[in-house]
C-alpha cells in the first residue's frame, strides 16, 4: 500500500503486514534512472515516508520488493 498519489512532499510506504517486514525500495524516473535505492524495515503500524519534496513534477516507477514478491507502480509528483 502506498499512499497519496499524486504526492507532492511525503509518499507512506505501508506493507500489509502487522509485524515488521524488509522492504527494498527503488524510485526511478520513467526514462529508468535509478533515483533512490534502499532497504527498510516497515509494517503496517510503521510506514516509511519518503521525502519528494525536492523531485521534479512528474511520473516517477516505484519498486517494491519483499522476499521473492516485486510489485511496480507508477507514482505521480505534483
Amino acid at each position: 500500500d502506498y499512499y497519496p498519489n499524486p504526492v507532492r512532499d511525503f509518499l507512506n510506504i505501508r506493507p500489509g503486514s502487522t509485524s515488521a517486514v524488509d522492504v527494498r525500495v527503488r524510485l526511478s524516473s520513467m526514462s529508468g534512472a535509478v533515483i533512490l535505492e534502499e532497504k527498510v524495515s516497515c509494517s503496517v503500524f510503521n510506514p516509511v515516508r519518503i521525502d519528494m519534496s525536492a523531485f521534479a513534477p512528474g511520473e516517477y516507477r516505484l519498486g517494491l520488493s519483499l522476499g521473492a514478491e516485486e510489485y511496480n507502480y507508477v507514482i505521480v509528483k505534483r
